[in-house]
C-alpha cells in the first residue's frame, strides 16, 4: 500500500479544467433529476411513453389550414369549474392503463388480482375487471399501447431491473374483441422486442413502432387489416410518429450519437418506403429524440421528444428547455414556451390528443394546455404535489400525490374537450 501510494503521489496526473468539472456536475445532476422523474412515473403506474399517438380511436374533424392560427405563446389558464370538478373525482382504477375506450368508460390495463395477472379490461367508474385478455409473466412490470378505431388493442409489455430504467420488452401484440384472439406482430423470420409503443396512422389500418436489431434499430410497419408486417428502415433510429400522411423518425450516425436529421416516408401505400419531405411542423426540429449517452442522461432505449395528433405536432428541443407547437400539418411549428432557471422538460412526457397538449417537467410538475388557446392549467406544481400525465385520444389520465416515493398515486380522468375550452387569464 505504501509503495502504491508513493507511486501515485509522484505521478504527474492531469487535472481537468474547472469548466469541465462544472459541466460534468451539471450533467450528473440532470441525470439524477430525470431518473427521479421516471421513478415517479413508474410508481404512479401510468405509462406515458408512446401515449401521445393514441388518437386513432377518435380524430378531430380537420380544420382548413388557412383557418388555423396557433397562439404565439402559452398563457396561464383562467379557473375552469369543469376541470376543477374532474380533478376532484378520483378513479378506482387498479391497473396500469394501456389504452382507453373512445367513450372513456372502459380502460385496458395491466392488472393483478387473485388468480390472474396480465392485460384486462376494467370499468373506469368502478374498477371492476370485466374481461381477461392475456396472462403475463410476473417479470413484466409495465405496458404501453393503443386502441384502433375498430376496437383492436395493440400493446407491448416491459420489464426493468431498476426503477425507471426499461431493460427489455415484448414484441407487439394485437387483440381483437370480436374474436378474442391475441396475435403477435413481427416481421417474417424475426423474433425481436419492440422499443417503442405502436403508433397509429390517422387514416386507419396501419401501425408503426421501433424495434431492436442488435446494436441497430428498425422502423417496423404493420397492416392491421391483413396482418402483414415489414421492416421499412434500419439504422440508429428513434421512435416513429405519424404527422398527417407522413411517418417520421429520427436518425443518427452512431449508436450513441446525437440524431443528425429526421426522415419521412409516405404513410401509404403499404409498406411505407417512399421518402418524402419532412412535414412542415417538424422541419425546424433538430433530432427529436434522446439517444444513447448524452448530457440529458443515459437511456437503454431511445426516448422520443415528438408528439402528434393527426396533422398537429409538438416537440421539445434537444436541450429540453423549449416547446414548439404546430396546429396543422401545413404550418411550421413555432416556439410557444421556454423554461428558465435550470428547469427542463421530462423526456417522454409530451402528449397530444383531442384538443390538448400535456407535459411534465423534471421536478414532477405536470401541465395541460388547450390546443386552441394554449391556455395552461397546472395539475401538479412539483413542490408540494407530484404527478404524471398520459394522453389517450380524447382524454388525459393524471396522477397527483403529495409523496412521490410511496404508494400508488390517485388517478383522475380529464376530458380533452374540457382542456381545449380553457381560456387565457394572463400571458
Amino acid at each position: 500500500m505504501d509503495r502504491l501510494f508513493g507511486e501515485l503521489a509522484a505521478a504527474d496526473l492531469p487535472v481537468p479544467s474547472s469548466a469541465r468539472v462544472i459541466a460534468r456536475g451539471r450533467q450528473r445532476r440532470r441525470r439524477t433529476r430525470t431518473r427521479a422523474v421516471l421513478a415517479v412515473a413508474a410508481a404512479t403506474a401510468l405509462v406515458v411513453a408512446g401515449a401521445s399517438q393514441l388518437a386513432g380511436a377518435r380524430t378531430r374533424k380537420p380544420v382548413p389550414a388557412g383557418h388555423v392560427r396557433a397562439p404565439h405563446a402559452v398563457c396561464s389558464a383562467a379557473p375552469d369549474p369543469a376541470l376543477t370538478a374532474q380533478l376532484a373525482r378520483r378513479l378506482p382504477l387498479r391497473g396500469q392503463v394501456v389504452a382507453l375506450a373512445p367513450d372513456g368508460t372502459l380502460a385496458y390495463a395491466l392488472v393483478s388480482e387473485p388468480g390472474f395477472r396480465g392485460i384486462a379490461a376494467e370499468k373506469v367508474a368502478t374498477g371492476a375487471v370485466v374481461r381477461h385478455i392475456e396472462r403475463l409473466s410476473s417479470v413484466f412490470d409495465s405496458a404501453a399501447g393503443t386502441l384502433t378505431r375498430t376496437g383492436d388493442l395493440l400493446w407491448i409489455s416491459r420489464y426493468s431491473t431498476a426503477i425507471g430504467a426499461n431493460s427489455g420488452s415484448s414484441p407487439v401484440r394485437m387483440w381483437s374483441p370480436r374474436t378474442g384472439v391475441v396475435t403477435m406482430l413481427e416481421p417474417p423470420g424475426q423474433s425481436g422486442a419492440a422499443l417503442s409503443a405502436p403508433v397509429l396512422y390517422q387514416g386507419g389500418g396501419i401501425a408503426a413502432w421501433l424495434q431492436g436489431d442488435g446494436q441497430q434499430r428498425e422502423i417496423v410497419a404493420a397492416n392491421l387489416d391483413t396482418g402483414n408486417v415489414h421492416v421499412i428502415a434500419t439504422g440508429y433510429l428513434g421512435p416513429p410518429v405519424f404527422v398527417g400522411d407522413a411517418l417520421v423518425w429520427s436518425a443518427a450516425s452512431t449508436v450513441r450519437g446525437y440524431p443528425a436529421h429526421l426522415v419521412a416516408t409516405d404513410a401509404t401505400p403499404f409498406p411505407s418506403r417512399q421518402r418524402i419531405a419532412v412535414p412542415a411542423p417538424l422541419r425546424s426540429a433538430r433530432g427529436g429524440v434522446l439517444m444513447g449517452s448524452m448530457p440529458e442522461g443515459t437511456w437503454t432505449t431511445p426516448i422520443g421528444l415528438i408528439a402528434s395528433a393527426g396533422g398537429a405536432a409538438a416537440y421539445f428541443s434537444a436541450s429540453l428547455t423549449e416547446l414548439f407547437y404546430s396546429p396543422a400539418a401545413t404550418q411550421p411549428a413555432r416556439l410557444v414556451l421556454r423554461l428558465k432557471g435550470g428547469a427542463y422538460f421530462a423526456p417522454g412526457s409530451l402528449a397530444m390528443g383531442d384538443g390538448y397538449l400535456a407535459w411534465s417537467t423534471a421536478s414532477a410538475a405536470s401541465y395541460v394546455a388547450s390546443a386552441s388557446s394554449l391556455a395552461v392549467a397546472t395539475i401538479t406544481n412539483g413542490n408540494t404535489q407530484y404527478g404524471s400525465l398520459a394522453g389517450f385520444a380524447g382524454y388525459v389520465l393524471a396522477t397527483r400525490t403529495a409523496s412521490p416515493k410511496h404508494g400508488v398515486a390517485p388517478v383522475y380522468l380529464l376530458r380533452g374537450s374540457t382542456i381545449d375550452g380553457l381560456s387565457c387569464e394572463r400571458r
